[in-house]
């Protein structure tokens, strides 16, 4: 039990890591990779309202896998739940504030910032979500071991 803890912590810090480092590019340089950039192209496919609420649909179906599959232990779904509003917060940072922050410190048109910041946000957010279904993966192995 106590190593499948100590998994679970360390994928949860390098879920963190990931995260706060991708912000930091986003937000500081307008950029973070091509993976991101072409994850983002791949959900909005050229369109920036369509994008915007297939990353909404997005974090509906993470929630209900997230609930699904920790639903039996409170402390699991809680540790879950947590991260799953560290992530729609991290989102939402990096949408709006790389919109006010590129519209106004370095004057860049608004549409060309939506466009950006909505493909930065929704490849960031596949990123995010593959992680937390990454950590799901040591939390159900616990969790079945736990019932047998």
């Amino acid at each position: 039990m106590k190593i499948k803890l100590n998994q679970i912590t360390i994928s949860i810090f390098i879920k963190y890591f990931v995260q706060i480092l991708m912000t930091y590019l986003i937000l500081a340089k307008g950029d973070a990779g091509r993976l991101v950039h072409d994850f983002g192209i791949m959900l909005h496919q050229g369109n920036a309202l369509s994008g915007f609420f297939r990353l909404i649909f997005l974090f509906i179906v993470y929630l209900i896998i997230i609930v699904t599959v920790t639903h039996k232990c409170r402390q699991q779904l809680r540790t879950m739940l947590f991260l799953y509003v560290f992530d729609v917060v991290l989102i939402l940072i990096n949408l709006f504030g790389g919109i006010v922050i590129y519209t106004k410190l370095y004057e860049m048109p608004l549409d060309d910032a939506v466009f950006k910041f909505v493909t930065l946000a929704d490849g960031s957010t596949i990123i995010y979500v593959l992680f937390g279904l990454l950590i799901l993966i040591p939390i159900k192995k616990s969790l079945t071991s736990k019932q047998s």
